[in-house]
């Protein structure tokens, strides 16, 4: 069956959708500190800000601290344990002459960043769409709504540099996806400076490890960032092992504001309401139920590599676009899935991982129709599900049920995604459904 391809200047027009729409809803959202509106729980405000922009404080008080010369270690307006990523950041402000007076302006400028890269989403959509007109346009309106789902209203609520990192992260995958050396080189400096503002990324190169990765089809560049990328995880290993405890993704958590396979778990074990941390008897077992969710996801990427037709994996090579999009995505996300518990703002990668499913989607027919929609509704739902963190003013919240729901389409994700590219390691890429 064939469809009828969107006319190209239309089709790019539609692009203004996922522009206008998050940046109306996150200027009204900033304008009045609406964050409860989404279920969001607001820090106090420490800066001039009249958001808190808390993670970003963090940032700009240490840039004080670097140009007053105090100990780094003790900077953090909230409080909050040393976390050395800061320190990076804080430097480059300090030597432009910038501090805690400049927080709400930088936080107002890593919003509108988010909003450009939601675009420039919408835009690859839209250039990538297989389809009509008719079916682009609701496509890209669901791209500008899960751009305003909580999680990404954490995100710009916290001012998280994560959304510099989802910037970086997306123009690595678009830039290493080209045919020509000079879009891959810059590619591979984007996927390394992501990899560089949090360890993470580094998960962005998976799409391009696979059986024919060293053969005729290798991507060197890619294996370029990758390699580089690797040496500075090594060289900053203890600041990384820092920054791993002060986030506190080993202690007990729920899905009340945090993600990853441990909280899956927690969340289903622990009774209603679920608060942030699960019931005492939980976390008394912390490290079986971390084990537990280990081993949950493992089975969940064994059944994936046996069920996933050829044919769903087959259509997902035929569309590069959208595999880089799926597994690069996905990549980012896997590694915080399994090493401990997440903040929810991290889940604003998913909004790559959406338009990889709906490129997917469009054209498609049989079983990678029924797989690549089945995508996009487990995206939607994990983040509408997600950041469920106090009652909205009409005093709904989402229920223990919800959450777990949510959860399980995030597992969906992991493995379905995992479980294509092992496929890929041990087979050749085919190219046509």
């Amino acid at each position: 069956m064939t469809t009828r391809q969107a006319p190209r200047v239309s089709a790019q027009l539609t692009a203004l959708i996922p522009l206008l729409v998050p940046a109306s809803v996150i200027t009204w959202a900033l304008a009045g500190n609406r964050w409860a509106s989404w279920g969001v729980e607001a820090m106090e405000t420490k800066t001039p800000a009249s958001t808190s922009f808390a993670d970003l404080a963090n940032i700009t008080a240490t840039a004080d601290c670097i140009q007053a010369g105090t100990d780094l270690t003790v900077c953090d307006p909230y409080g909050r344990p040393y976390q050395p990523y800061v320190v990076l950041p804080a430097r480059i402000l300090s030597a432009l002459g910038l501090g805690t007076d400049e927080t709400g302006a930088l936080g107002y400028a890593l919003a509108a960043l988010f909003v450009i890269t939601v675009a420039a989403l919408g835009l690859v959509l839209a250039r990538s769409w297989k389809g009509s007109l008719a079916a682009l346009i609701p496509a890209q309106l669901l791209l500008a709504l899960a751009a305003i789902t909580p999680p990404v209203m954490l995100a710009i609520e916290r001012g998280q540099i994560e959304t510099l990192t989802f910037t970086l992260a997306f123009v690595a995958l678009v830039l290493l996806n080209a045919r020509t050396t000079l879009p891959r080189a810059l590619g591979a400096v984007s996927g390394v400076l992501a990899t560089w503002t949090k360890f993470f990324a580094i998960g962005l190169f998976a799409p391009f490890i696979s059986r024919d990765t060293f053969r005729r089809r290798a991507n060197w560049w890619a294996i370029a960032g990758l390699i580089v990328s690797l040496g500075i995880l090594i060289a900053s290993w203890s600041d990384i092992q820092q920054a791993a405890t002060a986030s506190r993704s080993d202690l007990p958590a729920t899905s009340k504001s945090q993600f990853g396979s441990v909280t899956l778990i927690s969340t289903i074990l622990t009774n209603s309401p679920i608060g942030y941390a699960p019931d005492a008897d939980i976390a008394e077992r912390w490290s079986t139920i971390r084990i537990i969710g280990w081993v949950v996801v493992a089975i969940g990427i064994l059944i994936a590599v046996a069920l996933v037709p050829r044919s769903a994996r087959a259509s997902l090579d035929a569309k590069p676009v959208a595999a880089t999009l799926l597994l690069g995505s996905m990549g980012v996300l896997v590694l915080p899935y399994l090493l401990g518990a997440s903040h929810d703002y991290r889940l604003i990668f998913l909004l790559i991982t959406l338009t990889g499913a709906l490129i997917w989607l469009s054209g498609s027919t049989g079983a990678s129709r029924w797989l690549s929609g089945a995508m996009v509704l487990a995206v939607v739902v994990a983040l509408i599900t997600s950041a469920s963190m106090v009652p909205m003013p009409s005093g709904f919240i989402w229920p223990k049920a919800a959450l777990v729901i949510g959860d399980i389409c995030l597992l969906f994700l992991i493995c379905t995604t995992a479980g294509i590219w092992c496929r890929r390691l041990v087979t050749k890429s085919a190219h046509a459904e």
